[in-house]
């Protein structure tokens, strides 16, 4: 797995795992830029959303189901 995708999981698990109802939505603009403020890592949305797929997570509504 590139670098960039390494530095933006344990952020996104973090930021994620809050229950649905206690926590603002997050975009996949606002989850690149806070991993970007936590890890100086830039990553862009399209392989952000891609990452987050692969690994089962959702920015807009916390876990994602199958």
């Amino acid at each position: 797995m590139p670098v960039k995708a390494l530095a933006a999981l344990p952020v996104a698990e973090e930021v994620l795992s809050v229950p649905v109802a206690n926590r603002p939505n997050w975009t996949l603009p606002r989850l690149a830029r806070e991993i970007e403020a936590r890890t100086g890592q830039r990553i862009s949305c399209s392989r952000l959303s891609v990452v987050l797929r692969k690994k089962g997570l959702s920015a807009g509504a916390g876990r994602a189901t199958r």
